[in-house]
């Protein structure tokens, strides 16, 4: 019994990975269609604001694609909305939302924007090292000394991926792109909401049907992108040209097709990996995520984006990273459970 429900957790987490992998395609391709790619070119400004849209256009698209495929197809679109109205469930996607989106996803698109695909799909890897800390601080986690040992490997590989030279370069270069910078910022920015989103992720999917859940994260965090980020960048740029660019990106078939996209595989891909962990422990599916959708996202890169380049520092960091993941998170059972034994 417990190891069919080991095989079924590997089997949805190496789906996850797949998928999520595939989804950095998408969301490079997308800033090659007009408007955005014009506001691309321009850099600075013009490529935060459209960044900012494209985000919360993102969870908007994952909002309604999860309820009305995940849910529906799992036959839980009620248990999905009871999650969202019971709100001892409901808070811990509402905090989710806030780190795993406003911070982790709005950085990813930064990283992808003004650095690339690659670089904020390797970058991601060090999630794993903030939300071992945020849970040790804050949840009164276990570190253990292979978790310790993996946390250094994978900082050491998370160097290696920024290629702080090659990073210099771009942000002094006169002819790099302007606020290049941000890219960089994006990506760290997305490794520390990950890691913190996971945390609670764990804390809802404890208490919540792991088939629900996944919409009812993606809903919060559309909330916030309208409610609170929205009317700020409004004021601060220009409600006409900011709004303009939102009309200008809906009224785009092809940015609505890449949003779809990417909904189908990112989005479904956070609710196998919500099906997964249960299965077989947060910890152990988490090195699995990691060790495939890296090489699945540069390999689905090179692939489907012909003239895509990726660096060697990129490569060997990426390496190291991911066995840093490994030496973290592949424990026994008994330790996995050691863990877990936190605070209620």
């Amino acid at each position: 019994m417990k190891s069919n429900r080991v095989k079924w957790g590997f089997i949805w987490i190496i789906l996850a990975s797949l998928l999520w992998g595939f989804s950095y395609v998408p969301q490079e391709a997308i800033w090659s269609i007009e408007p955005l790619g014009t506001l691309w070119y321009n850099g600075g400004a013009d490529l935060l604001e459209a960044t900012i849209v494209l985000a919360s256009m993102q969870s908007l698209m994952f909002t309604i694609v999860l309820f009305l495929l995940w849910s529906c197809v799992n036959n839980k679109p009620r248990e999905a909305f009871r999650n969202l109205v019971h709100w001892p469930i409901s808070k811990w996607f509402l905090v989710s939302a806030f780190f795993g989106g406003l911070m982790a996803m709005f950085g990813s698109t930064l990283a992808t924007a003004f650095v690339g695909a690659d670089f904020a799909a390797a970058i991601a890897l060090l999630s794993s090292v903030f939300g071992a800390i945020y849970a040790r601080v804050l949840f009164k986690e276990i570190l253990t000394k292979k978790m310790i040992l993996g946390i250094i490997v994978l900082v050491v590989g998370g160097i290696l991926v920024l290629d702080p030279q090659a990073m210099v370069n771009n942000i002094m270069s006169p002819e790099g792109k302007d606020g290049v910078w941000l890219g960089y910022v994006g990506g760290i920015l997305s490794a520390i909401g990950w890691g913190i989103e996971s945390c609670y992720n764990v804390r809802g999917l404890d208490v919540a049907d792991t088939e629900a859940t996944t919409p009812v994260r993606y809903f919060w965090e559309f909330i916030l992108w309208m409610v609170i980020i929205f009317p700020i960048t409004g004021a601060i740029v220009g409600f006409d040209t900011f709004y303009g660019i939102v009309i200008d990106c809906f009224t785009t078939p092809e940015i609505f097709g890449m949003l779809v996209f990417t909904a189908l595989s990112l989005g479904v891909a956070d609710s196998l990996l919500h099906k997964g962990y249960p299965l077989m422990g947060v910890g152990r599916g988490l090195a699995i995520n990691s060790g495939i959708y890296v090489p699945a996202s540069l390999v689905a890169l090179w692939v489907f984006l012909k003239d895509y380049s990726i660096s060697l520092w990129l490569l060997v960091g990426t390496v190291v990273a991911i066995i840093g993941v490994f030496i973290m998170y592949w424990e026994t059972d008994e330790e996995q459970d050691s863990v877990r034994e936190i605070e209620a």
